[in-house]
């Protein structure tokens, strides 16, 4: 038969593991939350640096090609042209999108010139400003989706091994262990 104290002990383990989720679910999510927002930005602005912004106007719009969306203590990141839609570019925001967050291009157009000279990777256009013509390829870097994607995964993944770690070590293991006795 079980003792009043062990089935005290039970309530008040019980009453504790609640408490710890309730934290948890608070604060968990919302770190994970920002940590993937501060590494997506921070891959973002080391893409920007690695060209000299002379050749084209920096609109930043690579900093809303992605949304974080957090339901319950899922977090998750997404990516989508869409996202820039408030930006005014010369080209749609899909080539923007998959040629400098997905390839890592520096700007830089593709397709048919006034010329009829088409090209499939990105060039500079020129001369400045009436365009009639392709000059270089536009410079290529790392793609911030890739890594933004890489470290993101790293992060989720981190974060749901401490939530096992912390239901199996702070919640489970001292119920257990008081049911044990009972």
């Amino acid at each position: 038969m079980a003792r009043r104290t062990d089935i005290e002990k039970l309530q008040r383990d019980i009453e504790q593991a609640i408490h710890i989720l309730e934290k948890n679910i608070k604060v968990k999510p919302a770190r994970l939350e920002a940590d993937i927002k501060d590494n997506a930005l921070s891959v973002i602005s080391a893409w920007y640096a690695q060209y000299d912004p002379h050749k084209y106007r920096r609109s930043m719009s690579l900093k809303k090609a992605f949304k974080i969306t957090r339901d319950g203590i899922d977090v998750s990141i997404d990516y989508d042209p869409s996202y820039l839609n408030d930006y005014n570019h010369h080209q749609d925001n899909d080539i923007i999108f998959n040629n400098a967050f997905v390839s890592g291009y520096h700007g830089g157009s593709m397709g048919t010139d006034k010329n009829g000279m088409s090209v499939s990777t990105p060039h500079w256009r020129k001369p400045f400003l009436s365009y009639r013509r392709w000059g270089n390829e536009a410079p290529k870097s790392f793609s911030p989706q890739e890594r933004i994607e890489k470290k993101s995964n790293k992060l989720i993944k981190e974060y749901e091994e401490e939530w096992i770690k912390l239901l199996y070590d702070d919640i489970l293991a001292p119920i257990r262990k008081d049911i044990n006795r009972l």
